[in-house]
């Protein structure tokens, strides 16, 4: 059996890419006991020689005689060259070895990570989704996998330095080793890179052409070079276009359906599916053909799903579908052949340095034509929503589609949403992810992309923000629910995305504490977040749908768990608040969604009442008419950016808001010269004692720490008392950062000006007194004056 090498570093525990079975033993890599270090054996000394053993006498044969010349007429044959190496003239490996490196691994063949944040282990404890809090999960038994530079995919790639040793940055492994097909993202970001380098290629020509003949040799260069992208460009999107071609030619259904009667069907459904006069106005198709289309694939779908082999319709439902389907195809691969031909003609065009080369060009790559590629490309399921061009979100099933369409296209995730549990919106959901993003960057002095681990209180089956967080960071997640069901297809859809080392999935009782810190194994965690139920119960929801504007019956089918709770959603998150109050700073940020101002308005109360004053709002809108409020709270110093904290209209929620954070100090004229301006403030800062300084002098940026207000004339006064009376006090040894600042300098065309962010602190009145300081040291420096 022949083995391949092993890259230790690189290849995951499991899946494709993966040991073969398992990781390979530690033995192997032992050094080898040298021969030398064994004892001595009798049979290893020499027996005595004996005469045989000695050389005869040389004879006048052994010596070669002299080479003949080489004939100069002669003509090489094969026997001249050396014969090519076969399999057998290599040695193969030891079977010992081998059975040796494909044995099933074992937990001692690994050292075991560093853990920070694990408690001792408790029952019921269930699996970290994250590498650095526990051990690895079980690698379970794996068919032998072909070696790593024949897979599709990730596995194939070694994996970078900085995710070696982690369990949640294993690639993720491919799901089929047979080529990748074009998608729709390929085509549409191809299509996107040729426009944006063909509209340079022609600013460039038409430049050239209002210097009149004088070119310079630069700008040549400048045109060839950007030809020769464009060129690349083009070759690349041809070659994803001959893919579909390929794949349609492949699917022709020319064994019973072929030339002449394919060609009847094109003009027969293009007649049938022809538009109305009130569709003109509506379809977004430019011509009959994209018009009859669409129509056909949506068709196609509804059959598929619905009538084909399901009752007394099936054989009528079969000839449809069969027409359809070859006119849908042969309609792709007409227009894939013509796109082909022109992007053939305009890369002869650019090759060849053609001057005919105008705006006119870009057509090309525009047109009804790439749409149908693009459709032929989509998600077909949803194209069966579709009515025309518009999506009746009334109907649970066409909404549930359009999630699915979007988390597949936009994220690349594949999820399953049963039919009687919520299909949650895409955009609100990423809205709330991109929120704690922001939230999360703007309180913490390390790297934006560090680990961070969260929990998702009532993930539902979707699971639907862990798997949005996973797309956007190196994040982790805990995701609970109460429903049996969920939980089951919340665990399929991590299992579909590869993401079991990521996300752990827990069951939890009614009962139970909102925020199980312990009963997770976790000692801390960066953020909490919940979508709870709105209502207390169903008459709350009826009387709370009479009073819109517009009381339309909801498109979503929802488990009694998801509509209703105890309390509605004010009881549930004030559960959180109480959590929180025992908690404290083992939670960074504990964060909640609210459907109703109300309830939203009370619970800031409440904040305010427990003398919580380090908080964030914001508000999601979708559409013109659907509004949620968010709410953030944290027992740390560290203070949120005002994009996070208050993003509320100002005038409308004076009430609700907390203090602003950001505050321009003072502004200048640009007569000193921005870099003098810049030593000034450096200088200033520098001149007090701090704890740490930095400042980025390319980026005007700095950021300092304080150990208490040393700029206050308390401060002085107290320090210059201290010196009449000789005492010295030695304050090096106080490095706990109190107050903590950001001084930016902006430049714009009327000055400069400077702001000041507080990052850190208990004490608003500490940094509204730090930006007095600085506004009247500033103002008072003579080079700095206007």
């Amino acid at each position: 059996m022949e083995t391949r090498p092993v890259d230790k570093t690189s290849a995951p525990y499991n899946g494709p890419g993966a040991y073969p079975s398992g990781a390979p033993t530690g033995d192997q890599y032992r050094p080898s006991q040298s021969e030398y270090s064994r004892p001595s054996k009798p049979d290893d000394y020499s027996r005595v020689s004996k005469p045989e053993d000695y050389s005869r006498p040389s004879k006048p044969e052994d010596y070669s005689r002299p080479s003949k010349p080489e004939d100069p007429s002669r003509q090489s044959r094969p026997e001249d060259y050396p014969r090519p190496s076969k399999p057998e003239d290599y040695s193969r490996p030891s079977r010992a070895a081998a059975e040796d490196y494909y044995r099933p691994s074992r937990p001692d063949d690994y050292p075991r990570p560093s853990d920070q944040y694990s408690r001792p282990p408790q029952p019921g404890t269930p699996s970290a989704p994250y590498s650095n809090y526990g051990p690895p999960p079980p690698i379970p038994a794996v068919a032998v996998q072909p070696p790593i530079e024949q897979m599709a995919g990730p596995a194939a790639y070694p994996t970078p330095h900085s995710q070696h040793g982690t369990m949640a940055e294993v690639p993720k492994p491919a799901t089929a080793l047979n080529p990748l097909t074009t998608t729709t993202q390929d085509l549409k970001s191809l299509k996107t890179s040729t426009q944006f380098a063909l509209r340079e290629y022609l600013s460039l020509q038409r430049k050239r052409g209002r210097l009149d003949g004088a070119t310079s040799l630069d700008l040549e260069n400048q045109i060839q070079a950007q030809g020769r992208i464009v060129l690349g460009d083009l070759k690349t999107l041809r070659k994803e276009v001959g893919v579909v071609i390929k794949e349609g030619e492949n699917h022709r259904w020319r064994n019973w359906l072929i030339g002449g009667a394919v060609a009847t069907f094109i003009p027969a459904v293009k007649r049938i599916f022809r538009r109305s006069t009130a569709d003109k106005g509506t379809s977004m198709a430019t011509n009959n053909t994209e018009y009859a289309f669409s129509r056909s694939k949506a068709l196609l779908e509804r059959i598929k799903d619905s009538v084909l082999g399901r009752n007394s319709f099936a054989s009528i439902a079969f000839f449809v579908f069969a027409v359809l389907y070859v006119f849908s195809n042969e309609v792709s691969l007409l227009v894939a052949k013509t796109v082909s031909k022109r992007l053939k003609r305009l890369s002869a065009k650019i090759e060849r340095g053609d001057i005919e080369v105008v705006d006119s060009d870009m057509q090309y790559l525009e047109g009804w034509r790439w749409r149908v590629l693009m459709w032929g490309r989509e998600d077909p399921a949803l194209g069966a929503m579709l009515s025309g061009n518009s999506l009746d979100f009334n109907d649970p099933l066409a909404v549930s589609q359009l999630n699915k369409t979007l988390l597949k296209t936009k994220f690349g995730l594949e999820v399953d949403f049963p039919h009687d549990r919520l299909a949650p919106g895409v955009p609100q959901r990423h809205r709330y992810i991109l929120w704690l993003k922001e939230l999360m960057d703007s309180t913490t002095y390390d790297d934006p992309d560090r680990k961070v681990v969260g929990l998702d209180i009532g993930t539902g089956a979707s699971c639907i923000y862990p798997l949005l967080g996973c797309t956007q960071r190196r994040w982790s997640f805990f995701a609970t629910d109460i429903d049996d069901k969920s939980i089951s297809y919340a665990k399929r859809n991590i299992d579909r995305n590869n993401l079991q080392n990521r996300i752990s999935v827990v069951a939890r009782r009614p009962e139970d504490n909102l925020v199980p810190l312990d009963e997770l194994g976790a000692d801390t965690l960066d953020f909490v977040m919940t979508n709870p139920p709105f209502y207390k119960s169903e008459e709350e929801a009826e009387i709370c749908a009479s009073k819109k504007a517009d009381p339309k019956k909801s498109a979503f089918t929802m488990a009694p768990n998801e509509q209703f709770t105890s309390g509605g959603e004010l009881g549930f998150v004030g559960r959180i608040l109480e959590d929180s109050l025992v908690l404290r700073e083992r939670v960074q940020w504990y964060t909640a969604m609210f459907g109703m101002k109300s309830s939203f308005e009370t619970f800031i109360g409440r904040l305010r009442e427990h003398k919580i004053d380090n908080y964030a709002v914001t508000e999601f809108v979708q559409g013109q008419h659907t509004r949620r409020w968010a709410v953030a709270w944290s027992f740390g110093s560290m203070r949120p950016s005002d994009k996070a904290a208050r993003g509320l209209a100002a005038a409308q929620w004076k009430g609700v808001l907390p203090p602003s954070v950001e505050t321009e100090v003072i502004g200048f004229s640009l007569d000193g010269g921005v870099a003098r301006e810049a030593d000034k403030v450096h200088e200033l800062m520098a001149s007090l004692e701090l704890i740490s300084w930095e400042w980025d002098r390319e980026k005007l940026v700095g950021l300092g720490k304080a150990r208490e207000d040393v700029w206050s004339r308390a401060w002085r006064r107290k320090k210059m008392r201290e010196e009449r009376e000789g005492k010295t006090v030695d304050r090096t040894g106080s490095e706990e950062c109190r107050f903590a600042f950001e001084i930016s300098l902006s430049v714009a065309r009327d000055g400069i000006s400077v702001h000041c962010r507080w990052r850190q602190g208990d004490s608003f009145s500490v940094y509204q007194s730090f930006c007095g300081f600085l506004k009247t040291r500033l103002a008072d420096l003579p080079t700095l004056g206007k």
